[in-house]
């Protein structure tokens, strides 16, 4: 007969693949039964969020054979699964101060635009002065353009 039981989820050992699809091969502890192994498939955990949540409890069912099965995520207790969703919006501060802030104060000349409208303006010249020395380039001595009479190829 097997009964619902709590464990601390203490590493990961190995991730594989089988016919059911990927998995890790974790330890959970038990008080009564110690160590034990599980399989935690990609379909039921996102394996590869699992390390945060190392040292947490995860409702399982032992088997005869010293392992367990341990209950998919949507299965377990609501704050494990808050935690991890905490974790994992969260998670991301590191890579969003990576990115430039910059102080809205809700005119648009005050943005990011200050920084580059010297840049915008100067391509800007730039390529007015290109196509305009095509535009005289094209014209030939009768005042026409090389498109008004024949082909360029």
């Amino acid at each position: 007969m097997s009964f619902m039981c709590r464990g601390y989820f203490k590493n990961i050992l190995y991730r594989s693949k089988d016919e059911y699809g990927n998995y890790l091969v974790v330890q959970l502890e038990h008080k009564d039964f110690g160590i034990l192994i599980s399989r935690l498939y990609q379909s039921c955990w996102p394996i590869q969020h699992v390390q945060l949540l190392m040292g947490c409890l995860l409702e399982f069912l032992p088997t005869s054979d010293g392992n367990c099965w341990v209950f998919p995520l949507n299965n377990q207790n609501p704050n494990l699964i808050q935690f991890i969703t905490q974790k994992l919006l969260t998670g991301g501060l590191e890579k969003l101060r990576e990115i430039d802030y910059v102080i809205d104060n809700g005119s648009e000349d005050d943005s990011v635009e200050d920084d580059y409208k010297d840049e915008i303006g100067n391509l800007k010249s730039i390529l007015e002065h290109i196509f305009n020395d095509l535009e005289v380039g094209d014209q030939n001595e009768e005042g026409k353009t090389s498109n008004d009479d024949e082909l360029p190829f």
